[in-house]
Parts: structure tokens; C-alpha cells; sequence
């Protein structure tokens, strides 16, 4: 089985937040490839990442280094990667409802903090975050080459994984695609497009609360002998 890895070595950077770390991850996971779609005389050309949203595009704060001063979307050049996030689902499968124990380590000197009540955390409530990759070309053939080269590495039809920036490895799922769609732009130039539906795990937790000791455990057992009820008390 091949799997597709981005090396990334400890200490990672702080999460971004929900949605803000699956983007990272899905931007570099892309822009690592170094795609490139080659004309019939065997000239390679580079394949340029975007974000679906075209603020997100124009705004220096995401957009990437090789797009450089742009100021509009009708100069993006073709082809692209494009990435849109579409919604947020709860995962019911995943699901598990119980509170966690928090081990919780002074990083300088490695004693366990917290005092003699550990404090819990509820279970993480899992989700799927679906996302739309759209790879663009005005060639036909360079839709195909960016089909195959993102099949063979982030877009696999099963045993998918994605790392994300913060160390975490997430699950990766081709919902639907590639599929072909053929459109004009607004000059009504005709491209293609190679659309892929994801969806990548997540989950949200809630702050910790401090844990209250059991003192006492009632209990209500049978004799076995006498097939009598009796009521147990164990005191912590």
C-alpha cells in the first residue's frame, strides 16, 4: 500500500483552530507535490494552488508566495488546484459519550500537575469536514495528468491520511470524483475541471472541570446462599 507522508518533526506549531488547521494542512499537503502538467512538446508547467473563496485568494494573509501581488482573480492562470471547504457534519459512528481523565505533565521538569484530584474532559465530539478540490486546466490532457498525479498521492480512493501542521494525522475520504465538468469563463473560454468531494476527521472538546472523588459506593448484592438482598457500603 503506498500512503503519501509531509515530514514534519517536532515541536509542531500550535493548532490553528477548527477549520483554519484542515486548510493549512490540505494547502501544504498540495503545494508539496510541485505539480506540473507538460504541453505536447514535453514543456513542464507549473500548477498553481488557490482557494476557492476569491477573498481569500486577493488577501496577502493566505495567499500563497507564488501568487505574488495579484489584485484580481480573472489573472489567475491556468492550471490550478483549487480548495473550498462546503460544510461540517457530526460523526455518529465515532461518537462515544464518557469523561476523560487528564494526565497533565510541567514540561520543564516532567511532574505530573493537577494536584491530587485529576481534573476530566468530556469525550470529543467527532465531525467530518467535507471539502471540494477542483483541479483546472484549458487542456484537456493536463486535467488528466493532475488526475493521476493527485490520485497517487493525497486524493487515494481508500486508506487516506492527511498531517495535519499541530502532529495530528487525520482520515481522509474521497466522498465522490474525480469527475469531469466542462465550462467557459467569463470571456467564454472553454476549460476543464476534475472535481473531487472529501471529507476529513475533526473533533471539538470542551474545557476541563476539576474531578470530585468518589467517597462512598453504595452497592446492592444478592447471598447467593440465602438469595437475599444486601446492601453494601465501601467507603474510599
Amino acid at each position: 500500500m503506498s500512503t503519501f507522508q509531509i515530514a514534519l518533526s517536532p515541536p509542531f506549531p500550535p493548532w490553528r483552530g477548527l477549520i483554519f488547521e484542515e486548510d493549512e494542512a490540505l494547502r501544504i499537503a498540495i503545494t508539496s507535490l510541485n505539480l506540473s502538467v507538460f504541453e505536447n512538446s514535453g514543456t513542464p508547467r507549473a500548477v498553481e494552488f488557490l482557494w476557492e473563496n476569491p477573498q481569500r485568494e486577493m488577501d496577502p494573509q493566505f495567499r500563497p508566495a507564488t501568487q505574488g501581488n495579484r489584485q484580481s482573480v480573472a489573472e489567475v492562470p491556468y492550471p490550478n488546484v483549487k480548495v473550498g471547504f462546503l460544510y461540517m457534519e457530526r460523526d455518529p459512528e465515532r461518537e462515544q459519550r464518557n469523561f476523560n481523565q487528564l494526565t497533565i505533565y510541567e514540561p520543564n521538569s516532567g511532574n505530573l500537575l493537577g494536584g491530587d484530584v485529576p481534573a476530566t474532559i468530556d469525550m470529543p465530539i467527532p465531525l467530518y469536514l467535507h471539502y471540494q478540490i477542483t483541479a483546472n486546466a484549458t487542456n484537456l490532457q493536463h486535467v488528466r495528468q493532475l488526475i493521476n498525479a493527485l490520485t497517487y498521492t493525497i486524493l487515494l480512493p481508500r486508506f487516506g491520511g492527511l498531517m495535519c501542521p499541530s502532529g495530528t494525522v487525520r482520515r481522509l475520504d474521497i466522498v465522490s470524483g474525480p469527475r469531469n465538468v466542462q465550462q467557459t469563463d467569463h470571456n467564454q473560454k472553454r476549460f476543464f475541471r476534475a472535481v473531487w468531494n472529501i471529507r476529513i476527521s475533526s473533533e471539538i472538546e470542551y474545557g476541563s472541570v476539576a474531578g470530585t472523588p468518589v467517597e462512598e459506593v453504595l452497592l446492592s448484592v444478592t447471598n447467593t446462599n440465602t438469595y437475599q438482598f444486601e446492601d453494601l457500603t465501601v467507603t474510599a
